[in-house]
């Protein structure tokens, strides 16, 4: 008769299995102090690959119970004992086989070993395994401890033993007690289930993987699924660090904790929106309300757990990771305070708070930009490639002497390069029109570390752009209004008969806008260079707005420049490559400003 393959799990993980068939294992008797004189054994259940215990079976006078019995379930429920404060199944009916060989490899159990007091009852703990010939785990001699029930129950005599051969004895006995001393204490005792002792002596890893809402309490497991969530690195009271991600399939999806050296093992190879297959680990109740998956177990990973990378996979076998990514551009008018998650193309890397926190700028295809400031992974842990993909989850919106900044701290994460649908989008669109797009700021008179004006770029790639930190005096300066085209940003001229052509697409029939051009003299300790300032810069360095550019005369914009010849600025310089009549040219442009040093600060930014 072959036994039913999965049924203990599936049992455990809460599902009604009809008749399974199961081998019985580890048999021990419980007497019971009901009058209505009833008997039951502990034993284990096995279906070939997991074993559960404890298992409460009833003795029936027509039935001979022997080690290694086959039986099939007719009527049973698994449900949290209240005597042992643990899940146990308990067997209310079943048939069994009677033509299952009888097997040598249980030990007999002296009467000194199996004497009952008052009121305990015998079952399994933390138990020395032989390997039987069927190869599943036995109990020895010693496994056998002690845990009260409440009621007085008969005595067993110790004349003979109650298990030989197999059998259970149940002819009636006159009673030896067990003195205190050799009694165990109830704090002694300690009932796990019979997959967590296997498991931590035995993590051969199955090739088949069991759907995670089917793990439980098995004896070794492998699950695979999909990295729907990933953690930030957390420091520990003790020192060390720890973090979770959250693997999710078809079926469900399960909490994995790492700590201390598993942190360091894993936290760099886990990625967010990779499928990965876990083998092993310490199997526990999930922790309510920090596990949200609604999952009943929970994973902590241990010196012998496996994580293996998949690349041969269905994708439509594992749920994408779920996103609610919100556009830079609508955080214009979100609450400060706000928690959102955001994905944008890095377009610059700087240190902030004396080189403690990374910094990064990010655009998406709202045309906007915002600083991205990460306190909880140091510079060395996080530094983003120029033109990389960066998703920030749970940021926080604050407020600061720049402008808007979004912070990540706390349990915020931060991941490059993911592995993601809109990943992909996105910059294929930065790709295609991330270089004539004007882009405003949300982060404005933002700066990091200061360099020289002897460090700007001397050439560069057509489609590279560099970002620089300057500390200057500004020397010289001149401006202009023009018309300009609308859709390209382009100088309008008009030639004969007042038609109005753009430089750059050559429409003839463009929209047009007034902008405003300044150039700007400034120099430092190590040289000076011309920097030029558009429009939405140059209006907030005049402090004007848009309506008030059709009023500004030559001689107006000259007075305002002569204003700041002398004062010292410190500058965000824009350095790329332009193409214009016909030549490249290499430009300098300011993107932001301020007229005193302006550092961003940790404070505030861990109040989650």
């Amino acid at each position: 008769m072959d036994l039913t393959t999965d049924a203990i799990q599936r049992i455990v993980s809460g599902r009604y299995i009809p008749s399974p068939c199961l081998r019985v294992m580890n048999i021990s008797f419980i007497p019971d102090s009901s009058s209505q004189g009833s008997q039951r054994i502990s034993c284990y259940l096995s279906d070939g690959d997991n074993f559960f215990t404890p298992c409460i079976i009833p003795v029936k006078s027509n039935i001979t119970l022997r080690e290694d019995s086959i039986i099939i379930l007719q009527d049973y429920s698994f449900y949290t004992s209240p005597h042992f404060g643990k899940p146990i199944i308990e067997v209310y009916s079943y048939r069994s086989f009677p033509d299952v060989p009888d097997t040598d490899s249980v030990p007999d159990i002296d009467d000194n070993s199996c004497v009952f007091d008052s009121n305990p009852v015998a079952i399994i703990s933390t138990p020395e395994r032989q390997p039987s010939p069927q190869g599943v785990p036995l109990l020895s001699q010693q496994a056998i401890q002690y845990l009260p029930i409440g009621n007085p129950i008969p005595q067993i005599s110790s004349e003979s033993p109650l298990v030989s051969g197999g059998l259970l004895d149940l002819s009636p006995r006159v009673s030896r007690s067990m003195t205190p001393s050799k009694r165990p204490a109830f704090s002694q005792v300690h009932f796990s289930p019979a997959s967590s002792l296997l498991a931590k002596r035995t993590h051969i890893a199955p090739e088949r993987p069991i759907p995670i809402f089917n793990l439980s309490f098995q004896s070794s497991w492998t699950i695979k699924g999909r990295v729907t969530v990933k953690g930030a690195l957390g420091p520990l009271k003790h020192g060390g660090n720890w973090f979770y991600f959250e693997l999710s399939d078809l079926s469900g999806t399960i909490k994995i904790n790492a700590f201390q050296a598993e942190t360091e093992r894993f936290f760099g190879v886990i990625k967010l929106g990779h499928v990965y297959a876990i083998s092993n680990g310490e199997l526990k109740p999930a922790k309510l309300p920090f596990n949200t998956t609604k999952h009943l177990r929970e994973i902590t990973l241990k010196h012998y757990s496996i994580i293996r990378e998949e690349l041969d996979f269905h994708d439509a076998d594992f749920p994408n990771v779920p996103s609610n990514f919100t556009k830079i551009s609508h955080l214009r008018n979100s609450p400060i305070s706000s928690v959102v998650d955001v994905i944008g193309v890095c377009v610059f890397v700087t240190l902030v708070n004396k080189g403690a926190c990374r910094s990064v700028l990010i655009q998406d295809d709202s045309s906007t930009e915002i600083r991205l400031s990460i306190w909880n992974l140091s510079p060395n842990d996080f530094n983003p490639p120029i033109g990389s993909i960066i998703v920030a989850r749970r940021a926080r919106l604050t407020q600061q002497h720049c402008g808007l900044i979004l912070t990540v701290a706390g349990c915020a994460t931060v991941d490059v390069n993911p592995d993601l649908p809109e990943a992909v989008r996105l910059l294929d669109w930065f790709n295609n029109h991330g270089s004539s797009t004007s882009f405003t700021s949300l982060s404005k008179g933002f700066f990091g570390e200061i360099s020289l004006i002897n460090s700007l770029p001397q050439s560069l790639q057509d489609d590279a752009i560099i970002y620089t930190n300057l500390e200057v005096i500004i020397i010289s300066g001149c401006g202009y209004v023009y018309k300009a085209h609308t859709v390209c940003g382009r100088r309008i001229k008009i030639y004969q008969r007042d038609i109005p052509v753009c430089e750059s697409c050559l429409d003839t029939l463009p929209q047009l806008s007034d902008q405003l051009l300044l150039t700007l003299g400034i120099s430092d300790s190590s040289g000076s260079v011309e920097v030029s300032v558009f429009t939405d810069v140059a209006l907030d360095l005049l402090s004007k707005t848009t309506n008030d550019i059709p009023n500004i005369s030559d001689a107006s914009l000259s007075l305002a420049i002569e204003g700041f010849i002398g004062k010292t600025f410190q500058l965000c310089i824009k350095s790329r490559m332009t193409f214009f009549h016909g030549e490249h040219q290499l430009q300098h442009s300011v993107k932001y400003f301020s007229e005193k040093v302006a550092l961003e600060g940790p404070s505030g930014l861990f109040s989650f």
